[in-house]
């Protein structure tokens, strides 16, 4: 009889019932989709973990090209990357100095679909003025110079027209540099390329520099690049380097 005259919720305030009303919403909730959410955790967590070793990812002081006809292996071109970082500067002030090597390899047996895609990655590299230091063998060379035509400069420091074919007087060699004359490769950890094959696949490299006074006009930063590019080919030629410690990176 009590039950009846005072039911459940009897003397309660209303702020009371209503919160009691709120946390059975709130359970029913979590029961509801508990599972959602924990996927929902899961995945965000997974997505982090990937992206954070790319928000980390520092970014490079300088990029320069390597064109081939032969694949560079990739602890080649990891290789290359560290001896040009000790000549380089720290051009971004983020502490690290850091050079990075873009490849464009024209293979003999490269059918004409995948070569006018090398040739277009090229040109964009190109057009962008990011990459204005370009390390090439022959064959190599070859397939890539109609890109070129118009970019470089003498070894005087003058234009090279674009319809100059007079290449032989804008490159210097591999062992015209000092610095890479000395270097002496590593094998690579799974002993495909000995010391002397990697030795033998550098000293085929010649080394040409863009004009700042190309058909591709620089603006007053890339200016900057330009001459910081020209500062580090003159720290290698006199294998003066100013860096120990140097990271790498492959573009």
């Amino acid at each position: 009889m009590a039950n009846e005259l005072y039911p459940r919720g009897a003397g309660e305030s209303l702020e009371e019932i209503g919160a009691q009303g709120k946390g059975k919403k709130w359970k029913n909730w979590w029961m509801r989709y508990r599972i959602h959410l924990l996927l929902v955790v899961v995945a965000l967590i997974l997505l982090g973990s990937l992206l954070f070793p790319l928000l980390r990812r520092a970014v490079p002081d300088y990029r320069v090209g390597l064109i081939t006809s032969y694949t560079m292996p990739s602890e080649g071109v990891d290789q290359l990357e560290e001896v040009l970082a000790r000549y380089a500067d720290d051009r971004n002030g983020d502490g690290e100095v850091l050079v990075s090597v873009s490849t464009y390899n024209f293979p003999s047996s490269v059918d004409t679909q995948r070569r006018e895609n090398i040739l277009m990655r090229l040109e964009a590299d190109c057009a962008s003025n990011e990459v204005q230091v370009f390390f090439y063998e022959e064959a190599g060379f070859q397939e890539a110079q109609d890109a070129l035509k118009g970019l470089l400069q003498y070894n005087d420091g003058t234009l090279m027209g674009e319809d100059a074919t007079d290449f032989e007087n804008a490159r210097l060699s591999w062992n015209d540099y000092a610095g890479l004359a000395s270097f002496e490769p590593q094998p690579t950890s799974d002993g495909t390329y000995t010391s002397d094959m990697l030795t033998n696949l550098y000293t085929q490299l010649w080394v040409s520099v863009r004009s700042s006074e190309s058909r591709i006009p620089l603006n007053d930063q890339e200016q900057q690049y330009y001459q910081g590019c020209l500062d580090m080919l003159e720290r290698l030629q006199e294998d003066a380097p100013i860096n120990g410690n140097t990271q790498t990176e492959e573009g």
